[in-house]
């Protein structure tokens, strides 16, 4: 296997399982979302992923708008729009896009990466909740975020695993190089041989 073949497998490897991890803390969030919020709030799970090319064609055609967020909350009329992400996700081009249009709509969004995070969203933005919940010490790269177009804080392992990516990338290179050049050397002493053999 190939040094990019390698690659293209971590990489791949690494975005299953933080969209499942994404996937997981979702449905931990809606679990606390069915336990606090009140009967007068009303809110869903927006799912804009078709699972067909042909499905996506006719989900444009109808109107539906791509980088939606994950989940809506309404209550008293006013919507707040939550963006759940993994600990290594950051919003896309056309997710920040929506959050702008969404915004100057006058509702609220957030991006969050954890489901008390999220709950921290919904108490900025007003909304009552059943019964008592006090918000825990919430790390930085959590959120939740309001600006999603600053470059967000990382999750210390996530960071770590950044780091030592880029130090294999950068090893990788100097190697290929290394390589190349001793090459390249090689070429210019075996020319130099075969002139000289000709000469003689």
């Amino acid at each position: 296997m190939t040094d990019s073949a390698k690659v293209e497998t971590f990489a791949v490897k690494q975005r299953r399982k933080y969209r499942h991890a994404e996937r997981c803390e979702q449905i931990r969030l809606a679990e606390l979302l069915t336990r606090y919020l009140p009967d007068n709030v009303f809110w869903s799970a927006l799912s804009n992923t078709p699972r067909t090319a042909f499905a996506g064609y006719l989900a444009r055609k109808m109107g539906q708008r791509s980088g939606l967020s994950d989940l809506m909350v309404v209550h008293d009329g006013r919507v707040t729009f939550l963006e759940m992400k993994s600990p290594v996700g950051v919003a896309s081009r056309v997710q920040r896009q929506v959050c702008a249009e969404v915004r100057a709509a006058g509702a609220d969004w957030y991006l969050v990466r954890s489901a008390p995070a999220a709950l921290a969203a919904l108490r900025l933005s007003n909304v009552p909740f059943r019964s008592k919940w006090e918000p825990p010490q919430l790390q930085r790269w959590e959120g939740p975020f309001v600006d999603c177009d600053k470059p967000l804080p990382q999750e210390p392992g996530v960071a770590a695993q950044r780091r030592a990516a880029q130090r294999a990338w950068r090893e990788r290179r100097k190697r290929a190089r290394e390589a190349a050049k001793f090459a390249a050397e090689g070429a210019a002493s075996d020319d130099i041989a075969s002139t000289a053999s000709s000469v003689e």
